[in-house]
């Protein structure tokens, strides 16, 4: 599984990100599993979205203030919309589902397995394992950003993504302004 730690293209895949379809191929993993594990691990849009409030009541004002902005944005630019999560083990419920499955993701010098995924509005999931001491770095959001680049080029991507310094840095904002089809929105 330290294979998900390196681009997709390395594997000749036209994106870095890995999507379900990339790792069941590469993997030669039956789909029902890995649709499973999405599955037992409640990695849905609304239920990732839903897990970045604090509270229910706070959620709810969100949804129904925020969101349908963002929706309207994303309908008026035909663009695809995405949630930027960092998955952690003890993060997701059932997750150790998938990471019982990662022998060596247990233990790393280089820190713990973080996940870095977008997942749309629509289902898809695509994202790079990474390993991190404590929180993600900005290299790491980068590299992601790039691959739903590559993954989406054609195609205008809006991404909301939780208001955490890592997003905020100069490399990040520089790279956002050179792209004329990526949106980062915080909240």
């Amino acid at each position: 599984m330290s294979r998900l730690s390196e681009p997709a293209s390395r594997y000749g895949y036209s994106g870095d990100l890995w999507t379900p379809c990339r790792l069941i191929s590469q993997f030669n993993l039956p789909r029902g599993t890995v649709y499973r594990w999405i599955e037992k691990t409640d990695l849905t849009f609304t239920n990732r979205l839903r897990s970045q409030f604090l509270n229910k009541g706070q959620y709810q004002r969100w949804i129904t203030t925020i969101l349908p902005k963002i929706a309207a944005l994303v309908e008026r630019r035909k663009a695809l919309l995405y949630l930027l999560d960092e998955l952690r083990p003890e993060d997701c419920p059932n997750a150790h589902i998938i990471w019982e499955s990662a022998q060596d993701c247990e233990e790393s010098e280089a820190g713990d397995p973080v996940f870095i995924c977008g997942i749309s509005s629509t289902g898809r999931i695509a994202g790079q394992l990474h390993w991190c001491r404590k929180r993600v770095a900005s290299g790491q959001v980068l590299q992601v950003l790039q691959g739903f680049l590559s993954i989406h080029s054609q195609r205008e991507v809006v991404i909301l993504a939780r208001m955490k310094s890592t997003y905020r840095t100069r490399s990040i904002q520089d790279f956002l302004e050179q792209q004329p089809n990526l949106r980062l929105v915080t909240f």
